[in-house]
């Protein structure tokens, strides 16, 4: 018997091996309290619930993507996760390892660094999310204490927004043009939004496998009409929720862990999803189907080796970071 904790949540699970088999997780419903001793009722399975209705399927695109220029490497980053670009065409990233956030030009020279370690204003313990703003402002998420800093574009800070919410290891970020702040907060099992100024707006979603319920999300991305994109991660879906967070539907993603989890990103009628552990981006259209895989695992340019977070410029040209390479890395997309 193994029991642990997942990196980032709440939970606790208790696996087993049963004689012969392989490692599996115990259901809760076979947990009981210590003297109470259940059923026969009790220990019988339930049954399998129906499936949440799907999307409605649509017509799937065929898209390649080539890589169009990789930045950095070992000597720059390490361990870089979030990642953003603005009107301009710099690029943010979020150094998670060196505890500090890159701007490099629209060709990756960097043009400034700025952060280091610690707790104070312009510190970091975990950079792992970033954004711009419709001010040009850079908004730095620190997993571990759930603050989001806020900067202009030449590093200077600006302010802070506490974690008045309770944020528990959030893990990914997204922006509305009103520069509302919709957090996948990953060990709270739901999506939190938060106005310009860091007062809760509202929260979607609670722990569980159902539909609409998160079980560790680990990013979120909005579509034109406003609809929620969850990487709800170790349910191994992409969730679809309304405006006002009602259930859509859903699409299936890889596994992976909640440290180096899935991102999301919409660009130009589409969602685009890393995939960590396969080394791949895969393509949904908006109306849930899954139409394609991009890229192979590797190490050369076009490949890619843990990816991790992924942003879009205006042009649609995306910018996925890759942790197991140290390095950014575009794509241009061919429809």
């Amino acid at each position: 018997v193994e029991a642990f904790q997942d990196d980032g949540g709440r939970k606790f699970e208790l696996w087993w091996t049963p004689p012969g088999g392989t490692k599996e997780l115990v259901p809760m419903s076979n947990l009981f309290p210590p003297g109470q001793t259940p059923s026969k009722e009790e220990l019988t399975q339930p049954s399998t619930p129906a499936a949440p209705p799907a999307l409605p399927p649509g017509a799937l695109q065929q898209v390649t993507i080539r890589s169009a220029g990789v930045f950095g490497g070992p000597d720059l980053f390490n361990q870089p996760r979030g990642v953003a670009v603005d009107a301009a065409g710099n690029i943010y990233v979020a150094d998670t390892g060196n505890r500090r956030v890159h701007k490099l030009d629209p060709q990756g020279r960097e043009l400034l660094t700025w952060g280091r370690e610690g707790k104070g204003d312009g510190e970091f313990q975990e950079p792992f999310a970033v954004v711009v703003n419709s001010r040009g402002e850079v908004l730095v998420l620190d997993s571990i204490s759930g603050d989001i800093q806020r900067f202009s574009g030449d590093g200077r800070f600006l302010g802070r927004l506490p974690n008045t919410a309770g944020l528990y290891r959030p893990r990914g970020m997204a922006i509305d043009q009103q520069d509302n702040l919709y957090i996948a907060d990953t060990g709270g099992n739901r999506i939190v939004e938060l106005g310009p100024g860091g007062q809760p707006l509202g929260t979607f979603g609670s722990q569980g496998t159902g539909p609409g319920q998160f079980d560790q999300p680990t990013d979120v991305a909005l579509d034109g009409d406003g609809n929620m994109w969850v990487a709800d991660t170790m349910s191994q879906r992409l969730q679809a929720l309304d405006s006002q967070g009602q259930y859509r539907g859903e699409g299936g993603i890889g596994k992976a862990d909640t440290f180096n989890g899935p991102h999301v990103i919409f660009s130009r009628d589409a969602i685009f999803v890393t995939d960590p552990d396969a080394g791949q981006v895969l393509l949904f259209s908006r109306d849930g189907a899954l139409a394609v895989r991009l890229a192979a695992p590797g190490d050369q340019p076009g490949e890619l080796r843990v990816p991790v977070g992924i942003a879009a410029d205006r042009q649609g040209d995306l910018y996925v970071t890759e942790v197991g390479n140290n390095r950014i890395q575009k794509f241009t997309v061919n429809r």
